[in-house]
């Protein structure tokens, strides 16, 4: 409530009373606390813009880099002879970046400044993709006791999705499992060992 009053004196200058009015404020309040609420979330979808449009400036910026990575690997791969004992790391390095710039593609979608990729895709050759991949060789070195098998079913239809997520989900699915086995033993690499 919001009060305001006058003292009411008689003629002798004596306090007889008050005389005033009592407003109910309440829906005031509840306005000044709405504004004040949605002031905040102004503010706060500001800093997410902001953050926004920068993480979209260094996700673009980093596709240009590697698009540079990308297109000499593959002009190395076309003048390398198929038996080069270099012509492994140089395509691992071409699918590397290949990696790095759908990551890319996938923050720029994130802040709006790209489109999400959809494409018909086959789950095999999704798995198999990552089965050749240096991140399934890697695996497979840190966890040497571990015996990987795929089974993969012929007439499988494709779908329609992301060929970037779909790959990422095999790669989390399979490191979560060797991950979780009990007696998995880690090897590291010598390096974080102090070797």
């Amino acid at each position: 409530l919001l009060t305001n009053g006058v003292p009411l004196l008689d003629e002798a200058g004596n306090l007889k009373g008050y005389r005033g009015v009592c407003k109910d404020i309440t829906s005031r309040k509840r306005m000044e606390e709405e504004k004040r609420s949605l002031e905040i979330r102004l503010q706060n979808a500001e800093k997410r813009e902001a953050l926004g449009q920068l993480a979209g400036g260094v996700a673009h910026d980093l596709n240009n880099v590697l698009g540079v990575l990308v297109g000499y690997s593959e002009l190395l791969l076309l003048e390398m002879p198929e038996d080069h004992p270099h012509r492994g790391h140089v395509s691992n390095i071409m699918l590397s970046g290949e990696k790095g710039a759908a990551i890319i593609q996938d923050l720029l979608t994130l802040t709006r400044r790209g489109v999400a990729v959809f494409s018909v895709v086959n789950l095999n050759a999704i798995v198999s993709e990552y089965l050749r991949s240096p991140e399934f060789d890697d695996l497979k070195a840190r966890y040497p006791l571990v015996a990987f098998s795929a089974g993969l079913e012929d007439n499988l239809p494709n779908i329609q999705g992301s060929p970037v997520h779909l790959g990422k989900t095999v790669m989390n699915l399979v490191c979560n499992a060797v991950e979780a086995l009990p007696g998995a033993p880690l090897v590291l690499p010598p390096v974080l060992l102090g070797e």
